[in-house]
């Protein structure tokens, strides 16, 4: 069965007047008969005109701008089979009805091809834009501690500033929250408000103390944390490969990184249609 993107393979774009149009090599060839009707390559083009595919449009792009960005198709291809792999380990005995949901492993592998393109390029638009997507983001490096015990809290923070313990020898037996390990965190991290505030536009340096109040998620009632933090990164260069990483896994909204592409590559739309279903939105010609 041949897919819906191979209709790029099929469209020959044309702007032989001032009307634009677009044709489809060998437009007379059957997609199907039944009876005495056949459809043809033009139909199923005419009837994907008449609705929204502006889907595939951007689906298309993405694989277009990959490819000139220098990742070859078969790189593509490699990192589908890969995706393909993971989905037979995590679904296990689930995998076929994943696949019948799909339409076949085929366009399964279709559609993980076009997520695969997408995520490629907004990993090439972060790394081109890093210093713009940092400066929305804000990402920094930091250790934070979080304790309901507000003497234990004093007596750690104590130990770190004024004795100068490492930190699990100054947290010993204490209960806390929060991890040791410096960890990334951003402008769109969950974090308490107060905390939040103190982070983001600090700078690295040594452990510092914060008491503030928060709303219990269970109960809804309001009680007292004490943290304990530590900026220790806030160059996003040092760590751009898990900043990185952490954008495309929150980026939802694609627009302007296919707009900073669409301008890039000069793209010149050369269908009325198609003109009107992407220019409202994208920054096409």
């Amino acid at each position: 069965m041949k897919k819906i993107l191979a209709l790029g393979l099929l469209i020959c774009i044309c702007a032989c007047s001032s009307t634009q149009s677009l044709t489809v090599s060998n437009s007379e060839d059957a997609i199907f008969t039944y009876g005495e009707v056949t459809y043809t390559k033009q139909d199923l083009f005419d009837a994907m005109r008449s609705n929204d595919y502006s889907s595939t449009l951007l689906s298309l792009m993405s694989s277009s701008f990959v490819n000139k960005e220098g990742i070859t198709q078969e790189e593509l291809n490699a990192l589908v089979d890969e995706e393909l792999a993971s989905y037979k380990e995590s679904y296990g005995e689930y995998y076929e009805m994943m696949v019948s949901y799909y339409g076949g492993e085929e366009a399964m592998k279709e559609n993980l091809s076009q997520n695969v393109a997408l995520t490629k390029l907004v990993e090439l638009y972060a790394e081109q834009n890093i210093e713009t997507v940092a400066e929305e983001y804000k990402p920094l490096k930091a250790i934070i501690l979080s304790f309901e015990n507000e003497e234990e809290a004093k007596d750690v923070y104590t130990k770190l500033t004024t004795d100068k313990k490492e930190l699990k020898e100054a947290l010993g037996e204490y209960t806390y929250g929060g991890s040791t390990d410096s960890t990334l965190y951003t402008d769109k991290s969950s974090l308490d408000t107060g905390l939040k505030e103190a982070l983001i536009g600090g700078a690295a340096g040594d452990y510092q103390y914060l008491a503030t109040t928060t709303t219990d998620s269970s109960t809804n009632e309001e009680k007292n944390v004490y943290y304990i933090y530590k900026i220790t990164d806030t160059d996003v260069k040092s760590f751009q490969d898990e900043f990185i990483e952490y954008y495309i896994s929150i980026t939802s909204d694609t627009t302007k990184i296919y707009n900073y592409f669409i301008t890039k590559y000069n793209i010149t739309m050369h269908d009325q249609n198609s003109y009107d279903l992407l220019s409202e939105t994208y920054e096409v010609k």
